[in-house]
């Protein structure tokens, strides 16, 4: 098993670079991994950027410390089940 499937294909440290915004050229910046927030919704993973999250501070994902009770220190990610029983 290569380091990509270890990380369920997601993307390492080695390869992020910055999307382009739209109309905007893509460049060769490197971005830290703090920068990248990884959410797991019943095994399905997705990665955004902090201040793309930060973007929505009202939200569950904008605010750090409602979605904080979510986080898997573990695995850095936050994990969201979304068959929960009420």
């Amino acid at each position: 098993m290569d380091l990509e499937e270890a990380n369920g294909n997601l993307l390492t440290d080695d390869t992020r670079t910055v999307s382009p915004q739209r109309g905007t050229p893509m460049t060769d910046e490197r971005v830290s991994s703090s920068d990248l927030v990884t959410i797991n919704v019943s095994g399905l993973r997705f990665q955004t950027f902090e201040r793309t999250l930060a973007r929505f501070p009202s939200t569950l994902l904008g605010n750090k410390a409602k979605r904080e009770k979510y986080y898997v220190q573990d695995l850095n990610e936050y994990f969201f089940d979304r068959h929960r029983s009420t």
